[in-house]
């Protein structure tokens, strides 16, 4: 499915929206998650390595904030595996 971008851009936007997620506070992170759990249902883990790495990254800081959207942002990703078996 395509959302109108080229991949040049989806790469863009991939690459720089797992840190601005993780470094904004939490409202806008948490509006930031939406978009990012867009982008990685198209394959997170292939076209997008550094997502993971960079939420588990922010688990080990000392904000809540930050600790807030990491969490929220994966239960949003891997919310599709839940029931499977």
């Amino acid at each position: 499915m395509t959302h109108g971008l080229d991949e040049e851009a989806k790469t863009f936007i991939r690459n720089n929206l797992s840190d601005v997620l993780i470094r904004s506070e939490r409202k806008i992170g948490l509006n930031l998650t939406d978009i990012g759990s867009v982008c990685g249902n198209e394959g997170f883990t292939e076209k997008w390595p550094k997502l993971i790495p960079t939420l588990v990254g922010a688990l080990k800081t000392t904000s809540q904030d930050s600790h807030f959207v990491a969490l929220t942002t994966m239960k949003k990703l891997l919310r599709k595996y839940l029931y499977i078996v």
